[in-house]
């Protein structure tokens, strides 16, 4: 699913921040951006934050294999 950040309400930026599905800077920039999550949320890709695309995957237990597959 692809969420549009500007478009968001105040607190629904800060419950992504909390699920630390976006960052702190994406939910603070100005313009255009977003982020596209799976529907697990180990999985987002934001786009239009500090860097122009930020990948990034949560996994438990410090098994980063499982998080790289």
């Amino acid at each position: 699913a692809f969420v549009s950040v500007d478009r968001l309400s105040d607190l629904d930026r800060q419950f992504l921040m909390e699920r630390q599905i976006i960052s702190r800077e994406l939910s603070e920039n100005e313009g255009a951006r977003g982020v596209w999550l799976d529907d697990t949320e180990r999985f987002s890709v934001m786009v239009n934050e500090e860097d122009h695309l930020r990948i990034q995957v949560m996994q438990s237990g410090l098994d980063l294999q499982a998080a790289w597959e």
